[in-house]
């Protein structure tokens, strides 16, 4: 993955008033209206880039008011790079109903993280097509039926990314096939009381996790996991 300082020049530019991220079907409000109590963005810098994201320095206007006029800052935005697509997180689920973690080192945080399988989506890639492939490379698991569970933010006041949770239905299909940059050193099967126990007690730190976790709870009637597709027949 190559890493490059932007030389673009921060200058204001054009915005429209509403902007489709492309791959995306979730407006994003681009520049914005102070006076309509949006972060109005009055010119944007991009200082760092690599071939996933972008790092944008913004001089944004807030709604709020000083002295007669609206407040100004800079603050910073990480988006997807141009032709990638918001990404998805994956709940394997095993035939007997366990959930499938990975036990990652991420260095952001410098921590070895407990946290469900994720990764980005190619361009054209479904967000069901993602997850499977995503899931083969980081357990080497195949996917007999998924469910898509909606949308999450993880961090709104930095990351623009908005990634979609899929639950899967997977058995073993050999060996995975991770990328040199993943730090995987285990996988960790949990039934779904154990593990929603462990988000509760703070073990499970990862806030994609604990979204999906959360988000798949209607889906558990007395310990088993059952897939929309799978009540209908159409797995």
């Amino acid at each position: 993955m190559s890493l490059r300082m932007s030389e673009q020049s921060s200058d204001p530019k054009s915005f429209p008033a509403h902007e489709l991220v492309e791959g995306d079907d979730l407006p994003r409000i681009v520049p914005g209206s102070a006076d309509q109590g949006e972060v109005e963005i009055l010119r944007e810098e991009l200082i760092w880039e690599n071939d996933a994201v972008r790092l944008f320095k913004d001089h944004v206007r807030y709604p709020a008011t000083k002295d007669g006029k609206h407040v100004e800052d800079d603050v910073f935005r990480l988006t997807d790079a141009p032709g990638k697509v918001n990404g998805v997180i994956t709940i394997p689920i095993t035939d007997d109903d366990r959930i499938i973690l990975v036990r990652q080192f991420r260095h952001p945080v410098r921590m070895w993280m407990l946290e469900l399988p994720r990764g980005s989506r190619n361009p054209g890639e479904s967000p069901e097509a993602a997850a499977a492939r995503e899931i083969h490379e980081e357990i080497g698991c195949r996917c007999t039926a998924t469910e898509p569970l909606g949308r999450v933010s993880p961090d709104s006041g930095q990351l623009s990314s908005i990634p979609h949770i899929i639950a899967a239905r997977v058995r073993r299909d050999g060996a995975p096939e991770r990328e040199e940059t993943e730090t995987i050193d285990r996988t960790v099967a949990m039934p779904y009381p154990i593990l929603r126990s462990a988000c509760e007690r703070g073990e499970i730190l990862d806030a994609y996790t604990l979204a999906a976790v959360t988000r798949i709870a209607p889906l558990v009637r007395d310990g088993r996991i059952v897939l929309e597709c799978e009540r209908s027949g159409r797995a």
